[in-house]
């Protein structure tokens, strides 16, 4: 998974982001606590539960990749935190998804949109 925030420099206009891929192994809870990210983003299907859980506990926007209903917490999937989900064109489950949050169906819009998160959850 990725952590990522917003940080300011002074030799540029533009915003820009500071960036953390953390393990499923590693200390989440901790890493967080250090870094303090505004949004984080899963980078395999593995990570949602996980992403969904810190998302939640710690109020900041997510990204889900290639999520499963049957697979997440429904009552944390439901809190009105920012969320990009990533999924297949054909993904039964489509409709459901648009009901939690923006869906996008390609890699790199998903990466752009989580990216955006930032500025939301940062206001």
């Amino acid at each position: 998974m990725q952590f990522i925030s917003a940080y300011d420099s002074s030799k540029s206009t533009k915003l820009g982001f500071r960036l953390l891929h953390i393990q499923v192994t590693d200390d989440c809870h901790y890493q967080v606590a250090v870094f303090d990210p505004n949004v984080i983003m899963a980078e395999t299907e593995h990570e949602n539960s996980q992403v969904l859980a810190l998302a939640v506990q710690h109020w900041l926007g997510y990204g889900l990749i290639y999520p499963k209903l049957d697979q997440l917490d429904i009552s944390q999937l439901q809190q009105r935190y920012p969320k990009i989900i990533l999924l297949d064109e054909n993904n039964p489950e489509y409709d459901v998804f648009t009901q939690y949050g923006q869906v996008v169906l390609d890699w790199n819009e998903y990466q752009d949109e989580v990216k955006k998160l930032v500025y939301h959850v940062s206001l």
